[in-house]
């Protein structure tokens, strides 16, 4: 009686200091203790009616700065960069010999720009297409016309249907459907290792990219985190808002980077960032390039090199994107 008093609305002060005066410490310890075991049977509980339920674990190799996945076009393995920050799978027009396939105009008439610049693009229509144990029929895939080392880019478009855990040390992407689960600011691989936690962008199958919002030098920014990126880039502009730009102390000129069209140079430049804080990490003293890109949709591009020192979950459900950093993989 006297500890739902205490939660009472309606209990009065005098009521709270004479359960406290009454009770003493040894009994304030001691409901301490129960409250505290009831919280630890509750979230065990919780725990307990938990299912992760693994749907795929995609096999992926680390080839530079690339996580590299297999798929199968017509009955015929090939070799994809795995890209989280394409919103669907795309091929090269180099790779359509090898999957005897044949270009046509897109189908809904559709253009592509990068930095804001059209690309020329097509598409071609595979018969089968077999990816993390899915097959897709009479799939139309976007022909991007670039000779790439690989075959095309797997895309956000075959990501959709579960979680996502990217475990880039142990050479796997893993695919969950997962029910009765609330991860509570850590993912469920988590011991004694500090978790931290992005919110993230609705996603739609119009806007199928991971989007969130960190922090540079202070600033708020929005984010990509994306796979398919070599490095972490900033925005030139964005740069500026944290305080950095081609005349900072540090900062010198880059070799021009260019966007997919693979014809428009833009101007780079590689700079000092006192602070990269994302979802409550600290990354000091970091050396980024920031780019003049046009028509940028991030303020900052967190690619490769982050997938590669962090161990990843991207939660549907909590819209959150949970990791954890690994020890001895530098940013």
């Amino acid at each position: 009686r006297l500890v739902s008093d205490w939660s009472s609305d309606v209990c009065s002060s005098d009521l709270k200091l004479l359960f406290v005066t009454e009770l003493g410490e040894f009994g304030m310890r001691a409901v301490l203790s129960v409250l505290l075991l009831l919280a630890t049977v509750l979230s065990n509980a919780a725990l307990a009616s938990c299912d992760m339920h693994l749907l795929v674990e995609i096999p992926i190799t680390l080839k530079g700065h690339r996580a590299v996945a297999s798929a199968t076009i017509n009955g015929i393995e090939g070799k994809f960069i795995f890209d989280s920050g394409a919103g669907g799978t795309m091929l090269y027009r180099s790779a359509l010999k090898k999957f005897a396939l044949t270009a046509k105009p897109l189908p809904d008439g559709g253009n592509y720009t990068s930095a804001g610049v059209p690309l020329d693009v097509s598409s071609a229509t595979v018969k089968t297409f077999d990816f993390a144990g899915v097959r897709y029929s009479n799939k139309d895939l976007t022909v991007l016309n670039d000779d790439g080392d690989y075959d095309g880019w797997i895309g956000q478009d075959l990501l959709r249907n579960g979680d996502v855990e990217y475990d880039f040390a142990a050479g796997h992407i893993r695919l969950y459907a997962p029910t009765g689960c609330t991860h509570a600011n850590q993912p469920y691989w988590v011991g004694l290792d500090p978790a931290y936690a992005v919110d993230l962008e609705e996603t739609s199958p119009r806007q199928p990219r991971t989007f969130g919002i960190i922090r540079v030098n202070g600033v708020f920014m929005r984010t990509l985190f994306d796979t398919g990126s070599p490095d972490t880039t900033v925005q030139a502009n964005a740069a500026r808002r944290a305080g950095v730009d081609p005349t900072s102390p540090g900062s010198v000129p880059s070799e021009p980077t260019y966007g997919l069209n693979g014809s428009v140079p833009l101007k780079s430049w590689i700079g000092t960032f006192e602070n990269l804080e994302i979802g409550g990490e600290s990354i000091r003293n970091v050396r980024l390039t920031f780019i003049d890109k046009p028509k940028a949709n991030a303020d900052i591009i967190l690619g490769f090199n982050f997938f590669r020192s962090h161990r990843i979950y991207l939660s549907r459900a909590d819209r959150k994107l949970y990791f954890t950093a690994i020890k001895g993989v530098p940013f």
